[in-house]
């Protein structure tokens, strides 16, 4: 089923303030109500005609308080578009939640200093500033892998900084294959859309084969694939993103110089893959416009110099 192309609503910002101007309307009642049963005995006692317009200055004066308190509540109108999900705006599907299933690889490989720093201090480089990339609803899982694959934490992008620090090479097998299996399972099981991020020098020498793991889930999950470094055997990791048709990055010296542009693409990529192979092609997206606040304090200007004339 397609979006509506376009829907809209009114909102306050601050609706206390409306509700205070609202409520302040009835103390004037009361007093228009006094004054002018004071006003009609002073003119039966003195047989002076009634003066004309008293409702209607009366009403004018009650509409201006309305009116410049619904100005003062910052009002707005919240206009809803369907926008389709392309690698150009990124920044319309922030807000869409993705679970990141972050795959980092700690074996004895990633210690080596080939980048001009290790490629595990390279990796968690890469991975926070990912995360600092990521909108606020979405999730992200990291995981570690050797021969082994553990779960260092799953949350927020925030709370899964914070275990950033941890992740230590030095084991001495890599099992990628099971890894990227692991990944792919865990994104298929997603109650939102999901995405394998993994990271690794492409040392594989342990466990499944990459290749044979990334046909047998050929197009099941999204997949990018970060490759760390200028290991050898690291050209596992291109057929494997062949065979998934999966974007692989290269984290070298020129990419670490830009990594600030290589995150923000890798960023892109992901959340993209994610929601398009859930098939969310096109997103609902909220603009709010501020011009009622302008229309409504000009009209209760009017109001309120109107209803200076003379009278009750």
């Amino acid at each position: 089923m397609g979006l509506p192309a376009a829907t809209i609503s009114f909102r306050l910002g601050n609706p206390l303030i409306a509700a205070a101007g609202i409520l302040a309307a009835v103390p004037v009642y009361i007093w228009w109500l006094r004054a002018r049963r004071l006003s009609g005995r002073l003119r039966s006692i003195l047989g002076s005609p009634a003066k004309p317009g008293g409702r209607a200055l009366f009403a004018a004066r009650v509409t201006a308080i309305i009116l410049l308190s619904l100005a003062a509540s910052n009002p707005y109108i919240v206009e809803y578009r369907s926008v389709p999900v392309t690698l150009s705006n990124p920044e319309a599907y922030r807000g869409v939640p993705v679970r990141h299933i972050i795959v980092v690889d700690v074996s004895k490989s990633m210690n080596y200093r080939d980048l001009g720093e290790s490629r595990i201090d390279a990796a968690r480089s890469l991975i926070a500033k990912y995360l600092r990339e990521l909108g606020a609803g979405d999730n992200v899982t990291i995981m570690t892998f050797s021969s082994n694959i553990t779960t260092l934490c799953s949350g927020s992008p925030e709370e899964c900084m914070k275990a950033l620090s941890r992740p230590k090479a030095g084991e001495k097998y890599s099992a990628l294959g099971d890894a990227l299996a692991r990944g792919v399972l865990e994104a298929r099981v997603s109650g939102i859309p999901g995405v394998v991020v993994l990271v690794s020098d492409g040392g594989w020498n342990y466990g499944s084969d990459p290749r044979q793991v990334a046909e047998r889930y050929r197009g099941t999950a999204p997949v990018v694939l970060v490759r760390v470094g200028h290991d050898p055997r690291a050209t596992v990791m291109e057929e494997a993103a062949a065979i998934m048709k999966a974007r692989l990055f290269d984290l070298n010296e020129f990419s670490l110089k830009a990594i600030n542009d290589t995150v923000s693409e890798l960023y892109m990529q992901a959340k993209y893959t994610a929601l398009t192979r859930a098939g969310r092609t096109s997103i609902r997206v909220a603009y709010r416009s501020y011009y009622a606040s302008s229309i409504l304090g000009v009209l209760g200007a009017f109001f309120l110099i109107a209803s200076l004339r003379e009278g009750v």
